[in-house]
């Protein structure tokens, strides 16, 4: 068995899409919550507020936390993961936080997940630039992993106004990255 990733985009809202996991990621700087975040805590009925409330929950770039989605989002549960300081943010953070998830979920044997590019919209980053940045960190844990393990599939969640810069930096990572792991672009979910 060989490492594959397939890859697919989704224009849904990230509480819409139904996967086993969704991951969304949040600024410890950052209040109130927004973007994916702000929905999961939202359709959670202010969960992921309270968390920090209680300093459970910092958005520490070292940090992920777990959470049931009690049938409140499409996903079973969703991966939280803290994005650091703003300032500090960019798009080799992006290519860390999605390894660091994707090692996550691997360890959890969870192989398909959705997300949006962790913090790109909220930086007004280039999609392209974000999502290549993503998949080259997803690509990193799957490289390494044994054959057994490394399959994965991911749905990144964008609006419809960025696909085609999407559907570029996603052509750009599976031409670079195809040695390595074997991506399939999927079409739109």
């Amino acid at each position: 068995m060989s490492r594959f990733l397939e890859i697919s985009h989704s224009s849904r809202g990230a509480c819409r899409v139904g996967t086993k996991a969704l991951v969304v990621g949040f600024f410890n700087d950052d209040r109130p919550l927004r973007g994916a975040v702000g929905m999961v805590d939202w359709r959670l009925n202010g969960y992921v507020s309270r968390l920090l409330e209680a300093q459970r929950l910092s958005g520490d770039s070292t940090e992920s936390t777990l959470v049931a989605s009690s049938g409140r989002l499409g996903a079973d549960f969703a991966l939280l993961v803290g994005l650091g300081q703003r300032a500090h943010y960019g798009y080799e953070r992006i290519t860390d936080i999605t390894s660091s998830a994707t090692m996550t979920l691997q360890k959890l044997h969870v192989e398909e997940f959705a997300l949006e590019v962790p913090g790109a919209r909220l930086m007004g980053l280039d999609p392209a630039e974000s999502v290549y940045n993503a998949v080259k960190g997803i690509v990193k844990i799957l490289s390494a992993s044994a054959p057994e393990t490394a399959r994965m599939r991911a749905v990144f969640l964008e609006p419809d106004d960025v696909s085609a810069r999407l559907r570029f930096g996603l052509r750009k990572a599976q031409s670079n990255f195809q040695g390595r792991v074997q991506i399939a672009l999927a079409g739109t979910a």
